[in-house]
């Protein structure tokens, strides 16, 4: 098992995007189970002196969502269904654009 004092080989990093999506639905799944308590989130994924998390579970949930993105599976469910994977894309997209417009 990893954790998080002991990374992945190099072949195994997430590129920003990936990691955006796994966060995202890292943080939806813990919302869906204890509700919008951003302290105990932040207390579960504490890192101990040990280099492990204060919740091991944390650790789980979090490797559970990253194997979720890389599988192409979208990164949570909204009303019910699906949120479209290539949404993320298509607002990156669009915020180059506003970017290139206002010349920053």
């Amino acid at each position: 098992m990893t954790s998080p004092d002991n990374p992945q080989p190099e072949q195994d990093l997430l590129t920003p995007h990936e990691a955006f999506l796994a966060m995202t639905d890292f943080i939806w799944q813990f919302a869906q189970r204890a509700g919008d308590d951003l302290i105990t989130l932040i207390g579960d994924t504490e890192i101990e002196a040990d280099g492990g998390p204060f919740d091991p579970a944390a650790w789980e949930d979090w490797l559970t969502s990253v194997a979720k993105i890389r599988e192409g599976k979208p990164p949570r469910e909204a009303d019910g269904g699906p949120v479209d994977p290539t949404a993320f894309e298509h607002w990156l997209a669009r915020e180059a654009k506003t970017r290139e417009r206002k010349g920053s």
